[in-house]
């Protein structure tokens, strides 16, 4: 994941360091945090979900729409430099 960009190596002292965890699936491993303790100290900001009806006037005359793949949505979008050292987790090889 690092030679594609999807993770950065980190060399300078972070907040938070999750655990890393590796899920057995049929034919291949799975990479993943586990950021509980992190997800118990976020302050969660209030985001109410706009209404069907809303949100059909505001796409009322809009020509350009995007499409995200849910496969690997998490990839797609950049994180800002300050929530990325939030992700940072160790492994054997440093964080």
């Amino acid at each position: 994941m690092e030679n594609m960009g999807v993770i950065t190596k980190v060399e300078k002292p972070t907040e938070w360091v999750s655990n890393i965890v590796v899920i057995d699936n049929p034919n291949k491993l799975r990479i993943c945090i586990d950021p509980r303790p992190l997800n118990e100290a976020i302050k969660i900001p209030h985001y109410p979900i706009p209404s069907a009806y809303r949100l059909m006037t505001n796409l009322q005359g809009s020509t350009v729409f995007s499409l995200f793949d849910a496969t690997n949505g998490f990839w797609q979008l950049a994180l800002d430099e300050e929530s990325s050292y939030l992700t940072t987790f160790a492994t054997p090889w440093g964080r």
